[in-house]
């Protein structure tokens, strides 16, 4: 009985720990108003760290947010 009870504690640490994990996140298309809610939303996520923006185009309104950094794509030219 008092191995049951150490392997649920076990378990349920494990499970703890699992949901302590950082992100880092990448965003195609955050220009659009859908992407920069995704953006605004992760940015508010404590586990959320780093997330890189892919876009075609600088997002002015996302510019403030610590988290951000911003990768421009030229999809003409994708070699």
């Amino acid at each position: 009985r008092d191995a049951h009870f150490v392997n649920q504690i076990v378990r349920h640490r494990k499970h703890f720990a699992s949901m302590q994990k950082s992100y880092s996140i990448a965003v195609l298309g955050a220009s659009g108003n859908v992407g920069q809610r995704v953006v605004h939303y992760l940015s508010l996520n404590k586990r959320v760290e780093k997330i890189v923006l892919l876009n075609r185009r600088e997002v002015p309104q996302l510019q403030g947010i610590d988290k951000c950094s911003s990768l421009i794509v030229n999809m003409e030219k994708l070699d």
